[in-house]
């Protein structure tokens, strides 16, 4: 964990004993709080400048630290926990009958981007890579893509409904992995046949070693 272990006051190297860990958690949850107050009060000057009604509001976050999970204090690794960041939506056309609801959709962060296009009615350059969650914000059960991908130096990350893969780069059991990542980064092989074949045959490869490793 070395994002941890350069802060003044910890131990360069060793367990982190109770005190320091009841420490740090202490410390975290702080800061949670302190960032949601500034949240709220965000809120309070859009509404005290009559803005609340004609403004699309998008709360999302990097995914947080580990905390002493799984022997990890720090953040950066490809495992599930790593995958996961907050993300909210609250638009002014919203139904009163999905606000604060959830969804299980699979969802990730490039989606935001095509997502303000769609709410804002501004047209969606061809680039884009993500998908509008404009279907999920008017229906929470709304089924959402197949596969989130996450990305941090060798891994890569692969969530589904059921698995969650994690594929350690270079190696001869990720080169499937690598092959779907870098097409997934180049919009033009995604936008024809070819690219939508080898992008499902590479899902599958993976799905299988899902399977092997579940």
């Amino acid at each position: 964990s070395f994002e941890l272990r350069a802060r003044f006051g910890i131990p360069k190297k060793g367990p982190i004993d109770d005190k320091m860990a009841r420490t740090l958690k202490h410390a975290y949850l702080a800061c949670v709080s302190y960032i949601d107050a500034q949240v709220g009060k965000m809120i309070n000057a859009l509404e005290k400048e009559g803005l609340r009604e004609n403004t699309v509001i998008i709360l999302w976050s990097d995914h947080g630290w580990h905390l002493g999970d799984m022997g990890i204090w720090g953040k950066a690794t490809n495992y599930e926990i790593s995958t996961r960041v907050p993300l909210i939506v609250w638009t002014p056309d919203m139904e009163e009958s999905v606000r604060g609801k959830r969804t299980k959709a699979l969802v990730e962060l490039v989606d935001m981007y095509p997502t303000l296009c769609d709410l804002a009615g501004v047209p969606m350059p061809a680039h884009l890579m993500g998908q509008s969650l404009e279907p999920q914000l008017k229906n929470p059960d709304a089924e959402g893509q197949g596969y989130a991908f996450s990305k941090w130096e060798d891994g890569l990350s692969l969530i589904t409904d059921d698995y969650a893969y994690t594929a350690w780069m270079p190696g001869p059991d990720s080169v499937a992995a690598r092959m779907l990542f870098d097409l997934r980064q180049d919009p033009k092989q995604m936008n024809n046949l070819a690219g939508q074949a080898a992008y499902q045959e590479l899902t599958d490869i993976l799905h299988q070693q899902m399977l092997r490793v579940r």
